[in-house]
């Protein structure tokens, strides 16, 4: 199972989200930071092992995302906003992530998200 973050090189929350990860899944996430990067990554994997995290810094990434919204039907995801902003909330839900956090929150949470998303892939693998 992969985990594949995505994040401008820029944002101060990517050092922090990784370190959580790494330390609470025993796992090296994949770092992309472009939206092209990504996709031509995810042809390569198979997307059913695949769990997606976007650590989003401004609405301009999430309007981006909605241009390829399409790719993303298949995939589990986690999308981590700025802030708490009910305007960018309620324009991310329409996603469907598995799970909404926000960057100014600890990674605790995420975390415990994506084991219980890596134990049900490993689960319907069997």
């Amino acid at each position: 199972m992969d985990i594949v973050i995505y994040s401008k090189i820029e944002n101060e929350h990517l050092a922090s989200l990784q370190f959580e990860i790494e330390n609470n899944l025993e796992r090296s996430p994949l770092i992309v930071h472009e939206f092209g990067s990504l996709f031509d990554k995810l042809k390569e994997k198979v997307s059913s092992n695949l769990i997606l995290v976007f650590l989003i810094t401004t609405e301009n990434e999430l309007d981006c995302l909605s241009s390829c919204r399409s790719k993303m039907s298949p995939l589990s995801f986690i999308l981590i906003l700025p802030h708490g902003r009910s305007d960018i909330a309620s324009r991310a839900l329409q996603f469907q992530p598995r799970y909404l956090g926000y960057a100014d929150d600890d990674f605790k949470d995420i975390c415990s998200v994506l084991k219980k998303m890596i134990s049900n892939k490993e689960v319907q693998n069997y």
